[in-house]
């Protein structure tokens, strides 16, 4: 069963949208340690411009993870529990899901945390998406279990698949 999780960001600590160019972007992100493959993660901006409403602005699927990110001190997530999230769905200009809406299924707006399983359907819906016909696979495979640990090499791994998955 697919679990979604909500991470609030301010803009200092995640710049989301100088970060986060395109779906299908795979970026690290602070984890809860009972995260698992394919569990969907919200990004959650608030107050991070007095010109645009907080909200849900982008959400992905945990494709790696979670494990420990060393060696980069300039990184939210250095030596911190991380996970690997392909970007499913980014919008720049407006919130997927408003805050008001958040307010529905959750209150807590400081750390990552799972969202109550009873309020996936409605998630869901708002996002327009459906996990439910089968669980969602990620498109590395097998390829997961050799994983490269580090961020360049994730990269480049992650350039070379969306370069077969659009050839295909």
């Amino acid at each position: 069963m697919t679990t979604i999780y909500i991470l609030p960001l301010r803009s200092k600590e995640m710049p989301l949208f100088e970060q986060i160019q395109t779906t299908g972007q795979v970026v690290q992100l602070p984890a809860a340690r009972d995260m698992h493959l394919d569990d969907v993660v919200l990004l959650h901006l608030g107050n991070w411009h007095l010109s645009q409403e907080s909200g849900i602005y982008a959400y992905g699927s945990v494709i790696y993870g979670p494990y420990i990110l060393e060696g980069h001190p300039d990184h939210l997530c250095n030596n911190k529990n991380t996970v690997d999230v392909r970007v499913d769905r980014i919008e720049h200009d407006h919130p997927i899901i408003t805050h008001e809406q958040c307010k529905r299924f959750t209150g807590q707006y400081r750390s990552i945390h799972a969202i109550c399983d009873s309020f996936n359907d409605s998630i869901k819906a708002l996002l327009n998406i459906d996990y439910s016909s089968k669980p969602q696979k990620s498109k590395l495979g097998n390829k997961l279990n050799s994983y490269p640990k580090t961020i360049e090499k994730r990269t480049l791994l992650g350039i070379e698949l969306q370069k077969k998955q659009t050839k295909s």
